[in-house]
């Protein structure tokens, strides 16, 4: 680390504090009625996407996903789609000793515990599939996060567990590598997310009202 990065580190660690706050003050305060209708077009948009790169291959994808938590987006809608559609589709569950998530399939069917910081998570029975089956399929990464920029730039909420998954294809060719992709209220748009070195950014974004390129990703 430079002196330039010892200087600045602890500035860029206080505004992702204080945005994180206000992102997560501002996301409680959507009515139900605004989060059910604001999912679905989101869902929709998003699906349409997918769709577009299934034409692309000429095949279902992989997808990694998540099960929404709390006040998330609920990104259920797109799963379910997905799954219609023949995608394979994984959610993640977290190893707390190594603060690292392995991948399990999901379906209608898939039995849950609830896991590190509540959220539902697949039960330990579920069997994990080899992480370098995830690396060498995967087509889409579902990444949820707190706050988003126009850069790609990305605000999760601070353990760091997808930027690490996610850092599993930093030397990978761009060809190699999946879309990270990130379904989103309007009110999580903010003009500049402070970013570190190590933090992941996002391919494109979807809101209830636009889809939002960040660069070619092939969609």
């Amino acid at each position: 680390m430079n002196e330039d990065q010892l200087t600045h580190q602890p500035s860029v660690k206080l505004a992702k504090h204080e945005l994180r706050t206000a992102l997560k003050r501002k996301r409680n305060h959507i009515d139900a009625d605004q989060r059910k209708q604001d999912a679905k077009q989101a869902c929709r948009r998003a699906a349409q996407l997918l769709e577009e790169l299934r034409h692309e291959q000429g095949r279902p994808l992989t997808v990694c996903a998540y099960m929404p938590f709390g006040p998330e987006l609920d990104i259920i809608p797109l799963m379910e789609a997905c799954l219609s559609s023949g995608d394979q589709l994984y959610i993640p569950r977290t190893l707390q000793d190594t603060h690292t998530l392995e991948w399990v399939g999901w379906n209608m069917s898939t039995p849950f515990k609830s896991g590190v910081f509540g959220i539902r998570e697949p039960a330990d029975e579920a069997e994990a599939v080899p992480i370098h089956h995830i690396m060498n399929n995967t087509n889409i990464v579902l990444v949820p996060g707190l706050g988003f920029d126009r850069t790609g730039g990305r605000l999760g909420m601070g353990a760091g567990y997808y930027d690490r998954f996610l850092s599993l294809w930093e030397s990978a060719k761009p060809k190699d590598k999946p879309r990270l992709l990130s379904i989103i209220y309007n009110e999580q748009l903010v003009v500049r997310v402070p970013v570190e070195p190590h933090d992941a950014m996002i391919d494109i974004l979807v809101t209830p009202s636009q889809v939002i390129p960040i660069k070619k990703a092939g969609f």
